[in-house]
């Protein structure tokens, strides 16, 4: 999985997190599952979802 390798990738190398990449797999299927269920659109409908940062 491409985004948890490079979310876990940067956690190492911006806040030296030792974590392991199972967690931020584990993490990122459940968010983008809750992203789904979230924005669920009818059919034919669109959407426009930005997952950006608030700082």
């Amino acid at each position: 999985m491409h985004t948890a390798e490079r979310i876990s990738q940067r956690l190492r190398d911006e806040h030296a997190c030792g974590g392991g990449l199972t967690a931020v797999e584990d993490y990122v299927l459940i968010a983008w599952a809750w992203l789904r269920k979230t924005f669920r659109t009818r059919r034919g409908d669109t959407s426009e979802v930005s997952c950006g940062s608030v700082r």
